[in-house]
């Protein structure tokens, strides 16, 4: 499958006014030296949402890895009650008030073993007392697979101190996955760039992940009690592979070169395209949830994923971490 680029991020500033339908040819971002604009996106604010279980966009994951499998001694268990949305009008229930999704016990795009693109916390490493907060950047390849699924070593791997504690407040992480190159970044900053073999050529998922299967070398415990990972919103903007979806952009896209015809991605993290009617015209994913009854509290152990079914993006999400170790 011929590789497209695509973009996903967390945070977005104001657009001009438009009187009728505008972004019908895509959403451009500034991605390195160039310009680059997408045709499809998916924007999800998890604090408007009620039931994680009804929205049309992401998939509560439940499945099991053995010790093997997981490579590590405790192995995981990936449970649905282990994530559910967290309304904004919600009252607080003990395990944190902010609202958003909540996964309790990874942020990366996944197509395989080999085809993975990874910003990983290991809380572990997390140091309060000189102020230490790393963040593990990874291109998961055929070399990290021939090294034991360890990247390290391979040059498409990076241990990068971030410059604030993500305990203590929501921060944006992105990744642009572009043709040639993956660029990361926190709160807007480029703390990392990767290129070459390693880039993934294929399209995948963009998955949430919270877990520990209590290897020593990598994620470490398992907490002494119960860890929350809060993500606020999330958004991927990329080009689709899909005949379908490039078929409607075309008939979407009548003149790239016509006022608003390309909306430019802002930096204001309240704002989603998704809720003006006039900037989503004709997409064929919605990014609007459909509102259901209340999940209720989150309760059981073990780990927590959420999927959202992707191809090739740039994405961003607004994330708060919640440890206990």
């Amino acid at each position: 499958m011929k590789k497209i680029p695509a973009m996903l991020l967390m945070a977005l500033s104001a657009l001009p006014r438009v009187a009728m339908a505008a972004c019908e040819c895509g959403y451009a971002a500034n991605s390195t030296d160039t310009r680059e604009v997408y045709t499809d996106l998916i924007e999800t604010d998890f604090t408007k949402i009620i039931s994680i279980e009804h929205n049309t966009d992401w998939i509560r994951q439940e499945f099991n890895k053995s010790d093997k499998t997981a490579r590590g001694p405790l192995g995981v268990k990936f449970m649905v009650t282990n994530v559910a949305a967290v309304h904004e009008s919600a009252p607080p229930n003990g395990l944190g008030s902010d609202a958003g999704l909540r996964l309790v016990v990874k942020g990366s795009k996944y197509h395989n073993d080999t085809q993975e693109i990874d910003m990983e916390f290991l809380t572990r490493e997390f140091n309060a007392s000189n102020g230490t907060y790393p963040l593990n950047i990874v291109l998961q390849s055929r070399a990290s697979l021939d090294n034991g699924y360890n990247a390290q070593g391979t040059g498409n791997f990076l241990k990068v101190s971030l410059g604030f504690n993500p305990t203590t407040d929501f921060h944006e992480y992105r990744i642009d996955y572009l043709r040639d190159e993956v660029v990361f970044y926190a709160d807007n900053k480029a703390i990392g760039r990767m290129n070459g073999s390693a880039v993934p050529t294929e399209g995948g998922h963009l998955i949430l992940q919270h877990w520990s299967n209590g290897n020593p070398l990598w994620s470490g415990g398992p907490p002494k009690q119960d860890a929350v990972l809060m993500v606020a919103s999330a958004r991927a903007y990329f080009n689709s592979s899909l005949d379908s979806r490039k078929a409607d952009h075309a008939r979407r896209c009548v003149d790239p070169s016509a006022p608003d015809a390309i909306c430019t991605i802002p930096d204001d993290r309240s704002f989603f395209f998704a809720t003006h009617a006039n900037m989503t015209m004709n997409q064929t994913v919605s990014g609007q949830p459909t509102y259901g009854e209340d999940d209720g509290g989150v309760s059981g152990r073990g780990s927590a994923s959420a999927e959202v079914p992707l191809w090739t993006l740039l994405m961003g999400v607004f994330a708060l971490g919640l440890w206990l170790v």
